[in-house]
């Protein structure tokens, strides 16, 4: 009987024992997972970045699908006024074939085909010009992985959500809003990398 004790005395030291390491296992393994999410961080945000020269990959889907957006708003107009609209909203939603995109501190500076630089600060909105040399509130915010730029007008605003890709890719939805318009203009562009 005293042996049968002891022997369930000692299983039970034993049990205790591998807990015991376990739990001591555990705790000095637990900085190492800070360690790993803290050197993973950078790397996530150096993914994020939208710096880089970008030309439009031509998808003949995304030009059909920025079409249709715009011939919806177009043909709510009245049709006295709806070819001056169609030029104008033309010019508006006009699909550049690259884009240049620049950060250097706060400031990010966007250059794309057809219009002038534009810069801006993720401090705060800055006074600038839209792509017509209309006077414009020129905002850019970090929201996640993905850069959010806003334009805005006596006439409207508009905005483009920058979303870098894993591949090096950049997609970018586009938003042109109006009072004029029933809804907004959305649709979607793809670009890629350009090669250095």
């Amino acid at each position: 009987m005293n042996r049968q004790r002891s022997l369930l005395r000692a299983s039970i030291l034993s049990l205790s024992l591998s807990v015991a390491a376990g739990v001591s296992a555990e705790a000095t393994s637990s900085p190492e997972k800070p360690k790993a999410a803290a050197a993973a961080k950078p790397a996530a945000e150096k993914s994020a970045s939208i710096a880089g020269k970008y030309k439009f990959g031509d998808a003949k889907a995304e030009k059909s699908a920025r079409q249709k957006a715009v011939d919806t708003v177009l043909y709510s107009f009245d049709e006295s006024i709806r070819m001056v609209a169609q030029e104008k909203l033309e010019a508006k939603t006009h699909v550049p074939l690259w884009i240049d995109i620049k950060v250097k501190g706060s400031k990010t500076t966007i250059h794309a085909e057809g219009r002038n630089p534009e810069v801006y600060s993720l401090e705060g909105p800055t006074d600038g010009k839209d792509p017509d040399g209309n006077p414009a509130e020129l905002r850019l915010a970090k929201e996640g992985n993905s850069y959010v730029q806003t334009v805005t007008t006596s006439e409207g605003k508009r905005v483009n959500t920058y979303f870098p890709q894993a591949d090096g890719s950049l997609k970018v939805n586009c938003e042109l809003h109006s009072p004029r318009f029933p809804a907004p203009i959305k649709y979607t562009l793809t670009y890629t990398k350009a090669a250095k």
